[in-house]
């Protein structure tokens, strides 16, 4: 190897070392909750055309709702024509109304909360959905797990080094957005692995700038996975009450995304490029050799220096669940 190539890939893997250090010195605490949760009736218009709706199924037990008159399908939901909104003091409930297909569910609601929600508040509004409406179907649960920084510079930096190690597997796409100038400050990146994880910097609710935050405002690197009935149904939530009794944090994340890396070989990037991203580069690399039957598994390895990440992130899910049994 030329000393000059050396040299270059020698300075590189320094600054991931510098990078490194800072992240980990940079963490303050990491906190897992949840984020929107989705729910639906369990019946759709075809059950409604053949069935009078049960005083379960009745969305008038939440009481008045304002209906969104600006509200335009097309880019919100294209599947339901209305939108009704309530708002309560720590959520606010998105509730679509008049599906343009017989197959969907009567109505769908998006449960948001509040930044500054407690589990105890969370659970006590999910109770109380619950006893309005008790055939509510679970449809979707985002997950976050946000891991509290210093300061902005140590979220940029802890996000880097988690988008040059994150591998989340079976995974055919990513999508990279965001990081664009903002009134003169570099807006939050996002980092979409297929249509179910998020890797994101952020900062609080209140501000957002638009779609995302300025990087002064940053305070967290927040790690999201969207699940999706299909799967919900298979871990045993179906309906919001399944969920109250167990809502599986540890068994739909624990290992499902980890921390690999690349060893050395011909075929495929060296690491330690300033903007190296496992994930991209691996989907990339099986797309270009599409065909050829490689055999990539063979060449990835976990990354022990991203334990100090793990560890932390397992024992936030584990106090998740304890906190959740306990109320």
């Amino acid at each position: 190897m030329p000393i000059k190539k050396l040299n270059g890939d020698n300075r590189r893997r320094n600054k991931w070392e510098q990078r490194i250090k800072k992240a980990k010195k940079g963490i303050v605490r990491i906190v897992c909750r949840l984020h929107i949760i989705t729910l639906n009736s369990s019946q759709n218009m075809k059950d409604r055309n053949n069935l009078s709706i049960p005083e379960s199924e009745n969305i008038e037990a939440l009481g008045d709702l304002w209906f969104d008159s600006k509200y335009d399908p097309q880019i919100r939901n294209p599947n339901y024509s209305s939108r009704g909104i309530k708002q309560y003091s720590k959520f606010r409930l998105d509730i679509f109304f008049n599906p343009q297909k017989p197959y969907l569910p009567i109505f769908k609601i998006e449960i948001h909360p509040k930044a500054d929600v407690s589990l105890e508040e969370y659970i006590f509004f999910l109770t109380f959905l619950a006893n309005r409406i008790p055939s509510l179907k679970v449809s979707k649960i985002e997950y976050a797990i946000d891991v509290f920084c210093k300061g902005p510079f140590y979220v940029s930096e802890l996000f880097k080094l988690i988008l040059k190690t994150i591998y989340v597997p079976y995974q055919r796409k990513y999508n990279e957005f965001g990081g664009n100038l903002n009134k003169g400050e570099p807006q939050s990146s996002v980092f979409r692995i297929g249509d179910q994880y998020k890797v994101y910097e952020r900062g609080d609710d209140d501000k957002k700038d638009g779609k995302g935050w300025n990087k002064k405002d940053f305070n967290r690197v927040r790690i999201e996975n969207s699940v999706k009935r299909r799967t919900l149904k298979k871990s045993g939530i179906d309906t919001l009450t399944d969920f109250m009794k167990n809502p599986k944090f540890i068994e739909l994340n624990l290992r499902k995304w980890s921390f690999k890396d690349f060893k050395p070989s011909n075929i495929l990037p060296g690491s330690w490029g300033l903007n190296f991203i496992f994930q991209k580069e691996l989907i990339d690399a099986r797309k270009k050799t599409r065909g050829e039957r490689k055999n990539f598994a063979q060449y990835i390895v976990d990354v022990q220096y991203m334990n100090f990440l793990s560890d932390q992130v397992n024992k936030a899910m584990r106090d998740f669940t304890k906190m959740w049994k306990a109320i």
